[in-house]
């Protein structure tokens, strides 16, 4: 995958504790970290909280020398809009009343929900960031959105950072969206979709780039010049057409993980200017 990105220098392996760093630090989460939880937090609960275990782990890395990892600063919580971290940094606590995740970055966040009646666009205003978004009209790109859920009639042209799903009644075009969760529509088009979730389109996705980590479960779905990639296997109605430019499909590739690393590098590169 790598050589296939035009990556010739890269990373071949990499010891992980991350395995015995959680095993050690006791922590507790009081809600469920596989999605944004369906149970309502109030402002004040505590979300999660850690008794220290052992301080230092000991390990071999790939040379067989025996290095040690320290605990202290790598259980640390990490705390995203909406939560706060206690004085002692041992517990982590509702700053508003929502429903609370925990990302794949493991920040904890807090989801308020928000209706919007009509279209969210530049009339509308700003949205919250980071809430639970159900919109009866359509979503444009007046503004960038970060949110937990959405759920609207259509997106057009919007620019979207989601730690939950993304469900469109109508269709998404136009759009660039980093998502966590699921994302279903009637159809794409001009979209860039990169999403640790499933894919679900019902009718056909014409000139996108798809990066997904989970599948494209789409069996009644043709692409049309396209690039599409999914970790977890892709299923499809038909793809291609003789009047467009040929797709590009992928299944059982990390291309999803490796354009996340790009679009890092980027930002450091940004940063860095």
């Amino acid at each position: 995958c790598n050589l296939d990105m035009g990556n010739t220098r890269f990373i071949a392996a990499r010891q992980d504790h991350s395995v015995e760093l959680i095993s050690h630090k006791n922590t507790v989460y009081h809600f469920d970290t596989q999605a944004i939880d369906a149970e309502e937090k109030k402002k004040g609960s505590t979300l999660a909280e850690r008794h220290m275990g052992r301080q230092a782990h000991v390990k071999k890395d790939l040379f067989g020398q025996l290095i040690e990892q320290n605990e202290k600063g790598a259980s640390a919580f990490r705390c995203g809009t909406g939560t706060r971290l206690s004085k002692d940094r041992t517990k982590v606590f509702a700053g508003k009343t929502g429903f609370p995740s925990l990302s794949v970055e493991h920040k904890l966040f807090i989801h308020p929900n928000i209706s919007v009646l009509e279209d969210a666009d530049l009339r509308y205003g700003r949205l919250e960031a980071y809430a639970n978004l159900s919109i009866s009209g359509v979503l444009t790109g007046a503004y960038p959105v970060s949110a937990g859920h959405i759920r609207a009639r259509e997106i057009r042209g919007a620019s979207i950072l989601a730690i939950g799903d993304i469900e469109s009644t109508v269709g998404i075009t136009d759009a660039v969206i980093t998502a966590q969760g699921d994302i279903r529509a009637r159809y794409l088009h001009n979209c860039h979709i990169e999403t640790f979730g499933n894919i679900y389109i019902e009718n056909e996705i014409i000139d996108s780039e798809i990066y997904c980590s989970g599948k494209i479960d789409s069996g009644g779905c043709h692409i049309i010049s396209s690039t599409v990639y999914a970790k977890k296997g892709i299923v499809l109605a038909g793809a291609g057409s003789g009047k467009t430019n040929p797709c590009t499909i992928g299944a059982g590739t990390e291309h999803h993980v490796l354009e996340r690393i790009k679009q890092i590098d980027i930002e450091i590169q940004k940063v860095g200017v």
